[in-house]
């Protein structure tokens, strides 16, 4: 199951060397075009400041590409291979650098009582 990510509309607003600004959405595109769609290295700037730097393809995410979180939303970063707005496989890597291993997540389990020992001895 991978992210998906809605098409993302040509910008055709406002102009900034390079760049666009989309009036109704509030989101923001900087970076290579063709023929006025969002293609080739880019940054994308989503209306809650989230940001994806990477390839585009016909206005979609497309090849390697990061998703940056703000510090409101976690503030980590989602490494992924994206494949027309998709995300086929990716890494989710916390504001710590701490990597994110669905298969061998060994913090906050069950066998991992040291966050709740740190709650009572710390913030209680």
């Amino acid at each position: 199951c991978g992210l998906v990510l809605w098409y993302l509309p040509p910008c055709e607003k406002l102009r900034l060397g390079g760049g666009c600004t989309m009036f109704f959405t509030k989101c923001a595109y900087h970076g290579e075009k063709t023929n006025g769609r969002m293609e080739g290295k880019g940054k994308f700037t989503f209306a809650n400041g989230n940001h994806y730097v990477g390839d585009f393809m016909d206005g979609m995410f497309h090849g390697e590409g990061t998703v940056y979180f703000t510090p409101e939303n976690g503030g980590g970063k989602y490494k992924a291979q994206w494949h027309e707005g998709v995300a086929l496989e990716g890494t989710y890597y916390f504001s710590d650098t701490l990597e994110f291993d669905p298969d061998d997540w060994q913090y906050l389990t069950a066998k991992d009582r040291q966050f709740w020992r740190e709650h009572n001895a710390f913030i209680v």
